[in-house]
């Protein structure tokens, strides 16, 4: 009785001191922790928290070892066993020798992978025969057969806990993560590869920077389920539900039953398992062969039979196959092994014989991961070396640093967890608080307890296995993924409080104090499992960083793709959707195109289905804005991240006809009568004897339309007419002049002509030559009307002050992918602005380099940007104004925003429909230096 009251007052001060530590800081927490943990040093010191008959390690007399009886096992030994066992293991070595010189040898590979199984079947099967021929202690030793026998109701309540976990896990995985992240794609992709050619399986696969082996059941999916990339998934499902199984498995070695089935319910429900249980890459398997490596080590650590140790090794060597953080395990091998020495010496010899066994075992089972990383190392190691810590920092800071990222990920359980939305919600601790509580308590325990010292591994596991991230790089520290291969040992050290409340339970005769601790670690067990999956069911799964952050662009643009290509659209998107793997394992290859501006926008309609679909990332929002303008009936539609706070793709759906309906020439005819005419004409030419004969010939005609420049140069125009043409409100055939050559940047250019009918010649036309190119008439593809007009600015770049091109950049909210010009440049962007209405107008600027806004010539914004920065107020009292933007760069590709806050109004993006281009006219020369 006063064992469980130190306990039930130990728990509740530990759990007061973090409610106080939470709500109202530190000094509010220190009496009550000191005081709870003195009452739980005098309860868990010497409890018992493994069934006798479960192989506990407690400190005891070896009386293993008896010479008489070794000697009598020795006499009974059948010499046939003994040839079979041997003869196996040697072929077990020779097919492994032809398997390394098979993959040496390159590809195709299928013989080495056949007689790499071979190899490790026979060298199995030889070690059991052995292990049962042999009688003398070296093989056999105390102990129970190789069994986990369990009650039929520890049976079925194991099953319900791995059927949760299974719904948990399959419960709507198409569309939780929201979306296809890079990784599961290249996954799917490669997995697909090796399944079209499982003849030219590798054993690293260079594109996953990991072994292939985890691709393998992907590629037999794709047998089974044909091509879908869920299979990437149900793999990851199986993976973890295996480590729910093993996670028991380790609990029952350790902490006993009930601890074993709070584990695997734990294992089942923890966000920080459930997370990777749902995602199709490798990570979940680093804590699958973590418990399964620990179940099989204290397993062969309790009994000491070599057969165990080849147990142990070969499931230490597959497990290399699967995620590289798991390559830090062997270190809680030998810590094992370590403590359980110092508990009880099997004798040097056994120690000896089990050790080597175990090294030669896990030779075996990673014999071609070996060779490979001997022979490739510069891939092999590649990426632990690309985010490596000694590969930023070096010194005396790289102690600073590495020392930095053990305290973040010491206190990434409690307090500050993995920023990667992917990973976690956003710097959340990976444990809920319940847990976290529970967590410490479980190290507490650990250290204190000296009933079963084997539980000091558990905090050396936990060390050992979080060393993966806390030698990346600081940015990314605390890496909850890197450090997965811990969980194992924080799940059983969670679960220790709770097999403590349990036992001493046990031990008292009130009724009624049994069923409250009964009902005590239950709920605790129930909060703890509510509290993980709502969260990651509910705030996790909505949040914008979370939902955004798995290429769920990617995911909802391939999936649009699909619809609407059954519809007959022809699919563009911006160029940084382009060769996407995530659309490529959504889609299974859909064909489509990059779109980009100002050179492909507007549409023309050549080789064009039933129309265009057309997908924007983010960034090119001003795009948007200009398809809106360009196009208002068409349809747009903006994909957002749950509640509306984040934009994560643009789409727009522009039929066939409506694209063919803007094309064209704007005619205006006046007649001898006082009347006009209006109608679209195809091209800047007319020939009059065609003219339709109900009608009289016009005395006079405008033209007007957009011409869109592709490739930037000179243009040479030539007109045959009686009139004056104007392009960009220059007349460059003043004087009679019949030909006139002209730059143009790539963009609309707006194309005037007002004429007489030239009866005599019988026709009428403008021609061009692009650059390079010979007179003709100028395409229809090339000729824009209605809606389509020149917006935004013209923006002229310099190198050394010489003028080295010219654009069009439609939209006040740009930027682009790469430099415009190699090298340092200066550029000057121009408009003419018309004001709305006049008044007092405040200015904002934000982008990149060195950047001045101005408008009439006067400097309204000037400084270097990293950040916004606004004008004062401006009185504005003119219908229109001429604006620049003057921006020095020293390669980077530029990017920037104005935006503007009218009189009354609030702050807008400033709209490119008031704005009209300004090229030619722009003060060339008045650029930054």
């Amino acid at each position: 009785m006063s064992r469980l009251t130190f306990l039930f007052c130990g728990m509740a001060l530990v759990y007061l001191a973090w409610g106080g530590y939470t709500y109202f800081g530190g000094v509010w927490a220190i009496a009550p922790l000191f005081v709870g943990l003195a009452c739980l040093f005098i309860v868990c010191r010497d409890a018992v928290f493994v069934d006798a008959d479960n192989g506990n390690l407690t400190r005891q007399k070896d009386n293993s070892y008896d010479t008489k009886s070794q000697v009598d096992v020795l006499l009974g030994l059948r010499s046939i066993k003994v040839f079979v066992g041997i003869t196996l293991l040697s072929l077990g070595a020779v097919f492994a020798l032809i398997c390394l010189a098979g993959f040496r040898s390159g590809p195709p590979y299928m013989l080495p992978w056949l007689f790499y199984v071979i190899s490790l079947i026979a060298i199995v099967v030889g070690s059991c025969v052995l292990a049962g021929s042999f009688r003398m202690s070296l093989f056999t030793g105390a102990g129970k057969d190789f069994s986990i026998g369990v009650t039929r109701s520890v049976f079925w309540l194991l099953i319900v806990i791995v059927i949760l976990g299974l719904i948990l896990r399959a419960y709507n995985i198409t569309e939780l993560p929201a979306g296809v992240w890079y990784d599961e794609a290249d996954n799917f992709v490669e997995a697909k590869h090796i399944h079209g050619n499982p003849g030219h399986t590798p054993i690293y696969n260079e594109s996953t920077n990991l072994p292939s082996m985890f691709l393998l059941p992907v590629a037999m999916l794709e047998e089974i389920n044909g091509s879908s990339w869920v299979n990437v998934r149900l793999v990851s499902i199986a993976f973890s539900l295996g480590f729910v199984l093993c996670i028991f498995l380790l609990g029952r070695q350790f902490i006993g039953t009930f601890g074993a089935l709070s584990a695997a319910f734990l294992a089942s429900t923890l966000r920080w398992s459930l997370n990777w249980g749902r995602i199709g890459m490798h990570g979940i398997t680093a804590a699958l062969f973590g418990a399964l490596t620990g179940f099989l080590l204290l397993r062969a650590l309790t009994r000491w039979r070599p057969i165990d140790f080849v147990w142990v090794g070969l499931c230490l060597g597959f497990g290399m196959w699967f995620y590289t953080a798991f390559r830090v395990f062997p270190l809680v091998v030998v810590i094992g092994i370590i403590i359980s020495s110092m508990i009880r010496f099997p004798g040097i010899r056994k120690l000896v014989v089990c050790s080597v066994l175990l090294l030669l075992a896990f030779v075996a089972a990673a014999a071609p991961l070996l060779q490979y990383a001997v022979l490739n190392p510069n891939e092999f190691f590649g990426r632990s070396n690309e985010v490596f810590i000694a590969h930023y920092v070096s010194g005396q800071e790289l102690f600073s640093a590495i020392l930095g990222n053990f305290k973040q990920h010491l206190l990434m359980f409690n307090f500050t967890g993995d920023a990667n939305p992917r990973h976690n919600i956003p710097l959340e601790p990976m444990l809920d608080p319940v847990s976290g509580v529970l967590f410490g308590l479980g190290i507490f325990i650990a250290l204190t307890n000296r009933r079963n010292p084997m539980l000091l591994l558990l905090p050396a596991w936990l060390l050992i296995m979080l060393l993966p991230g806390i030698v990346t790089a600081p940015w990314e520290s605390p890496q909850s993924l890197r450090s997965i291969g811990a969980l194992p040992a924080v799940i059983i050290l969670m679960s220790l409080p709770l097999v403590l409340v349990w036992r001493i339970a046990q031990e008292t005769n009130h009724f009624a104090i049994k069923m409250l601790s009964v009902g005590l670690v239950l709920s605790l067990l129930v909060t703890v499992g509510g509290i993980n999956i709502g969260t990651y069911f509910g705030r996790q799964a909505s949040h914008p960083a979370v939902f955004s952050s798995f290429s769920t662009d990617h995911t909802i643009m391939a999936d649009r793709m699909m619809d609407q290509s059954l519809k007959g659209f022809t699919l563009f998107a911006s160029r940084q959707y382009l060769y996407s793997l995530t659309v490529m394992a959504v889609t299974g290859g859909i064909e489509y195109k990059d779109i980009r501006f100002p050179n492909d926008i507007p549409l023309s309609g050549e080789n064009m289905g039933s129309g265009a679909a057309i997908y924007l990332e983010p960034r090119e929002v001003g795009t948007f804005n200009l398809l809106k303008i360009y196009y208002p009936n068409a349809t747009f539609s903006e994909i957002m991240t749950p509640g509306r706070e984040k934009t994560l793709l643009y789409e727009i759906l522009i039929t066939k006809d409506y694209i063919e309906d803007q094309r064209g020439v704007e005619a205006k005819y006046h007649f001898t009568d006082g009347t006009f005419m209006d109608r679209r004409e195809q091209s800047l030419s007319i020939s009059w004897p065609i003219w339709s004969d109900d009608l009289s010939l016009p005395v006079k005609y405008v033209w007007e339309t957009s011409l869109h420049v592709k490739y930037p140069g000179v243009h040479t125009f030539e007109f045959k007419g009686n009139g004056i043409v104007t392009i960009n409100d220059l007349n460059p055939f003043m004087g009679g002049v019949e030909s006139a050559s002209m730059p143009l940047g790539v963009g609309l250019h707006k194309i005037r002509v007002e004429a007489y009918p030239d009866i005599d010649a019988g026709f009428d036309r403008l021609r061009w030559a692009p650059p390079g190119g010979r007179l003709r008439t100028i395409p229809t593809d090339h000729l824009f009307a209605g809606d389509i007009v020149p917006v935004g600015l013209a923006g002229s770049f310099y190198q050394n002050g010489v003028f080295t091109g010219e654009t069009i950049t439609a939209t006040t909210q740009t930027f682009y992918y790469d430099p415009i010009v190699d090298g340092p440049y200066t550029a000057v962007w121009s408009g003419i602005l018309e004001i709305p209405q006049p008044g007092d107008y405040l200015f904002h600027l934000s982008g990149n380099g060195d950047m001045s806004f101005v408008i009439d010539d006067e400097v309204i914004i000037s400084g270097k940007l990293s950040q916004q920065l606004d004008s004062s107020p401006t009185y504005l009292p003119r219908s229109t104004l001429p604006i620049s933007i003057h921006y020095k760069s020293l390669g980077s590709a530029p990017h920037f925003s104005i935006s503007w806050t009218p009189p009354g109004l609030g702050k807008e993006v400033l709209p490119n429909k008031l704005i009209t281009p300004n090229p030619f006219t722009n003060s060339r020369g008045q650029v930054l230096e």
